[in-house]
């Protein structure tokens, strides 16, 4: 049975019009101002790869020197995005009949804990969640696994008792890697195909489809 529900956040429950390009920029400077050696960065790659570089060419208080200042870039665009982001169709309520159900909600965002408080309270959903969990909250942002592994650890749960919805490889990659089962929601930053080629076990195209797949497992 399923028990709970692991939720990305951009492109899954909100439009978080974050200007990716010029955020990527700027984050791919500043890592070059302080790591010079660094090699290999493009605005392809996710934040999260981007700090998989530096990591493995420095020590530990260096690496989270460069981290603390990409998250200062981000911050400073999740701020401004946060101002202009919208609530996608059917998500309150589904949230609702999933409490309905008496699931447990969780959510697992690579945005920061400022910009996602802020927008869970401007839509007036925050308290739909049991847990939620920020890039802040982790050591390393999805698509590293660790995020998921910490909720089921609040949550007392097996990777057989949840289900994890998303837009973007980097919310499949990892809910596959531990055998959680996946609902990718169309629409998001990454192309279908991608997502295609990991295998989702369900494809929606509004929330409002999730709670009958919830039901029937």
């Amino acid at each position: 049975m399923i028990r709970a529900i692991i939720f990305d956040l951009d492109g899954t429950l909100i439009e978080f019009k974050l200007d990716v390009q010029s955020s990527k920029s700027e984050v791919i400077n500043v890592i070059r101002e302080i790591v010079p050696n660094v090699n290999g960065l493009n605005a392809n790659q996710s934040y999260y790869h981007m700090l998989e570089r530096v990591r493995c060419i420095v020590d530990e208080k260096r690496f989270e020197h460069v981290k603390l200042e990409v998250y200062k870039i981000l911050e400073k665009f999740e701020d401004k995005a946060v101002q202009e982001t919208s609530l996608k169709n059917g998500v309150r309520e589904a949230l609702m009949e999933l409490k309905d159900l008496g699931k447990k909600i969780a959510l697992l965002t690579n945005s920061g804990r400022n910009a996602t408080l802020k927008a869970l309270k401007k839509f007036n959903i925050i308290n739909f969640f049991d847990v939620i969990l920020s890039r802040d909250d982790v050591q390393f942002l999805k698509p590293s696994t660790l995020g998921f592994q910490k909720i089921l650890a609040l949550l007392n749960l097996d990777v057989s008792e949840c289900i994890s919805v998303g837009d973007g490889l980097i919310d499949i990659i990892p809910s596959k890697a531990l055998g959680i089962k996946f609902v990718a929601v169309l629409g998001g930053y990454n192309p279908i195909e991608r997502i295609l080629e990991h295998k989702p076990d369900f494809i929606i195209s509004s929330l409002l489809e999730l709670p009958p797949i919830i039901k029937g497992l």
